[in-house]
């Protein structure tokens, strides 16, 4: 498919009892729907399922692919075969002086050879997302409409913050962003309308998702999105890291954060289980009186829990995930407990690093198809910098 636009795989019951044309697209029941079916490259199809899509073809759908010429099933196969070749004839005519207009068959089109782009720009048919940069595989998108509304959820797959200039194949409507994070509803602060299409400018967290909703009806009351102004890194600390799992071992000093895995002791470099880190911190008197406050790991791998002076935060996946600590925030003695765990990976690792065999855990799992001693570890605990933002 050209960049921008995205496929939907589907079979004759769909065709048949869940997609009906509206303006001349196919639309699912489930709000979904597509400017164009594109058949398999194959030219054998039972006659029953060219019925169908002739159907839809008839009432105004567009379609792409090569002419069915021949029937699979041996059941009435010569006449099923002839009414193929009739059937198939009508809807795709002489494809030989095929022009890039397609053939008409009732209110709709049928392509054989034409590119599938060229296709769609005959159509009009804008990507329906797109970026500043060709990186759909980084951002996957997923578009659905629910009465007026269209739904937009916008992934971001990269372990990075992305700054993207979004465009959606949306106008005349206002968009608003969802964060499912932080269950807020806010305005973008940078968006454009143009020739049908709504642009708007965002940075993405590392793995954050977002809706982006466009209706009508403008909500009133809404902020605009924005991130906190200031940021305050924690470069000086003292703490412990304690593993719990390995109750024999002492509690080790931190003052700054590493990847367990770069520890020379193999029982804590192939370690795989919970974590906890005990630090205390001192906070500048001048962002004490900050109207909001808010602390985060900008780094961690996996799931992770944080308590500040007491008090449970909350647990989350995601690095950079801002708790907030609007009034809990003290000149000294800050109490910071973070519980963090990472997977069994390392621990395979190691036993096939150290033993040669599978000696810490028991699995069903093929022995083959577990990483081995020349895979790479994963990186583990607290890996950036603890952080305030106001």
């Amino acid at each position: 498919m050209p960049y921008g636009y995205s496929l939907q795989r589907c079979n004759l019951d769909v065709l048949l009892n869940h997609c009906k044309i509206a303006e001349g697209k196919l639309q699912l029941d489930n709000g979904l729907s597509y400017a164009m079916l594109l058949l398999p490259d194959d030219s054998v199809m039972e006659y029953s399922t060219l019925k169908v899509i002739g159907g839809l073809v008839n009432a105004g759908a567009v379609v792409a692919g090569p002419r069915p010429v021949k029937v699979a099933g041996n059941l009435n196969y010569n006449e099923n075969e002839k009414l193929l070749g009739i059937l198939s004839g009508q809807m795709w005519g002489n494809t030989d002086n095929e022009d890039g207009k397609g053939n008409v068959y009732g209110k709709g089109r049928v392509y054989t050879k034409t590119a599938i782009k060229e296709i769609l720009s005959g159509l009009n048919v804008k990507p329906d997302f797109s970026c500043d940069r060709k990186d759909t595989i980084n951002l996957l998108y997923i578009h659905k409409k629910d009465g007026n509304a269209d739904i937009y959820f916008v992934v971001n797959q990269e372990d990075k913050a992305v700054e993207r200039e979004c465009s959606f194949r949306v106008s005349g409507k206002n968009p608003e962003i969802w964060d499912p994070q932080y269950g807020t509803v806010t305005l973008p602060a940078d968006y454009k309308i143009s020739e049908g299409i709504t642009t708007v400018r965002l940075k993405f967290k590392p793995k954050e998702s977002l809706f982006f909703i466009f209706q009508k009806e403008k909500e009133a009351g809404l902020e605009v999105r924005k991130d906190p102004a200031e940021k305050y890194v924690l470069k000086e600390f003292t703490g412990t890291l304690e593993f719990e799992d390995l109750p024999e071992k002492k509690a080790i000093p931190v003052t700054s954060f590493s990847s367990w895995t770069l520890l020379e002791d193999p029982d804590i470099r192939f370690y795989a289980g919970k974590a906890t880190y005990d630090l205390n911190f001192s906070v500048p008197s001048e962002l004490l009186g900050k109207k909001t406050a808010y602390i985060s790991l900008d780094s961690v791998m996996v799931a992770y829990n944080i308590t500040l002076n007491g008090k449970l935060l909350g647990s989350s996946v995601f690095p950079g995930y801002r708790f907030e600590v609007t009034g809990m925030l003290k000149g000294k003695d800050n109490k910071l407990v973070i519980h963090v765990a990472n997977t069994w990976r390392n621990r395979i690792i190691g036993d096939f690093t150290q033993f040669g065999k599978l000696k810490n855990c028991w699995t069903t799992s093929p022995v083959l198809n577990l990483p081995g001693k020349d895979k790479s570890l994963q990186k583990s605990g607290i890996l950036g910098p603890v952080s305030l933002y106001f």
